[in-house]
């Protein structure tokens, strides 16, 4: 839900109805293709924390310093813009949807001191119950607006693909941008392993973990009774074990 929240921006509010009112239907084949290739690289984040405990941080590190000032390069590179283009379009929409005063940039101080408030008071707790609610709002509010407006398509003279021949190199840029954050920017992943050890640490899931725990076979029993078996069979992700605790990669146990 996280994920679904943090791809939620400039991307799909801006940009994909900028691509349906300007191209129709002819860019939603891109769109696919763009979700298709990066999906692995969305599902190996939270994979990967839950089979050694910890990010991909963590990962990077073992590979060597370059690559984690390789990330941290790329990451100053875009994390400003990324930050105010979204930041701006939100208090765009804060401002018309409330009747605030047109005051973009302390709309947008003030949205961004909120976060930062959230993030460090509730931490993961209500940062995963504030976008699970973001996300509700959003689907409901796609689905009316896809309602509304499918009677209103002309399927039958409808393009699904781009036409090469009419294509400018505005054209080329725009696509371009849209398969760049559609629907998010592959360094997501790294969020993605970071929240899933930050779930793994809630309380609700370490009962769970433990209740796993007391599920005893002659199988288990022999193996947690071995000195270099863990006190309990689950995953490392599931037993809580911070990045600076596990020291090394833990692989799952069949």
């Amino acid at each position: 839900m996280l994920f679904t929240g943090a791809a939620v921006g400039v991307s799909h509010l801006v940009q994909s109805t900028r691509a349906g009112a300007s191209y129709g239907l002819a860019l939603w084949s891109l769109v696919l293709v763009a979700n298709l290739i990066k999906y692995p690289a969305f599902r190996f984040g939270p994979q990967y924390a839950s089979a050694t405990g910890t990010s991909l941080l963590e990962g990077y590190r073992r590979l060597g310093k370059w690559a984690l000032v390789l990330y941290a390069l790329l990451t100053l590179a875009t994390m400003f813009t990324v930050l105010a283009a979204v930041t701006v379009v939100t208090a765009g929409l804060a401002i018309a949807i409330f009747g605030l005063p047109p005051a973009p940039l302390i709309t947008s101080a003030v949205l961004v001191a909120l976060c930062a408030l959230l993030v460090g008071t509730g931490g993961y707790r209500w940062l995963d119950r504030v976008g699970k609610a973001v996300v509700l709002v959003l689907t409901i509010s796609t689905l009316v607006a896809t309602a509304l407006v499918l009677p209103r398509l002309d399927l039958a003279s409808a393009s699904f693909f781009p036409d090469p021949a009419a294509l400018g190199p505005g054209d080329i840029v725009f696509m371009a941008a849209l398969v760049g954050w559609m629907p998010s920017a592959i360094d997501v992943a790294v969020w993605q392993s970071i929240w899933t050890l930050a779930r793994a640490t809630r309380p609700s899931i370490a009962r769970r973990c433990a209740s796993r725990c007391s599920t005893s076979t002659p199988a288990t029993s022999a193996l947690r009774s071995s000195p270099s078996a863990s006190s309990c069979s689950a995953p490392a992700s599931c037993t809580g074990e911070s990045p600076s605790r596990s020291g090394r990669a833990r692989s799952p146990r069949r």
